[in-house]
């Protein structure tokens, strides 16, 4: 699930980063829709957190493919604390990562994480045993001082552009499984002066 901000990484180590592999950080870009309407759809029993809305939002661009995920989920039990371990990871070769928010919403009141926390930059070697090196850096933040009952709100967006497919598009987005009731959006947008009016084949 994207709200889970676990992530399980086979290597990594820290690196030092140049100006091209730090994280951006920047508004929402305009092409961006504002987040689905939240639902009163109450989470399953039991369940750790409750999804006021999860987003994916993706834009084909000249410069690639820029991909913007967000998420706002309440904290219901001791469970759910662990998503505050915000992780995200691009290729800086090929792209960028820019975080626009991260925010704890405590009883009607904003907080925004990263007026004093900044996400740290890893390098993800997954197959060092086969001395296979793919260059990917992922950037991570705990966020401090979550409480049950908090409400997460995170946003980011990252660009990338496959060198091997030139000016071709490919990528996937994933429907959530059954079991978490709350507002889901996949978007698929493009400028139409580029690459022409949306074409359904059977």
């Amino acid at each position: 699930m994207i709200f889970k901000g676990v992530v399980a990484l086979a290597a990594l180590s820290a690196v030092p980063v140049m100006a091209a592999d730090k994280v951006q950080y920047g508004k929402v870009p305009a092409w961006v829709m504002p987040p689905p309407s939240p639902t009163d759809t109450p989470a399953p029993a039991g369940a750790a957190a409750r999804i006021i809305y999860s987003d994916v939002q993706t834009r084909l661009t000249d410069r690639g493919d820029e991909v913007y995920t967000a998420y706002r989920i309440k904290l219901l039990t001791a469970d759910a604390l662990a998503a505050g371990n915000i992780a995200t990871s691009w290729n800086p070769d090929a792209g960028s990562v820019t975080v626009h928010h991260l925010r704890i919403i405590r009883d009607g009141k904003v907080i925004n994480v990263l007026s004093k926390s900044r996400f740290m930059v890893i390098r993800q070697e997954a197959q060092l045993e086969a001395a296979m090196l793919h260059g990917m850096l992922t950037a991570t933040l705990q966020t401090p001082g979550l409480r049950i009952g908090d409400e997460l709100e995170f946003a980011a967006t990252i660009l990338g552009r496959d060198p091997t497919l030139g000016d071709h598009h490919f990528g996937f987005s994933a429907l959530p499984p059954q079991g978490n009731p709350g507002p889901f959006r996949v978007r698929l947008s493009w400028p139409q002066e580029t690459y022409g009016p949306p074409r359904l084949q059977a």
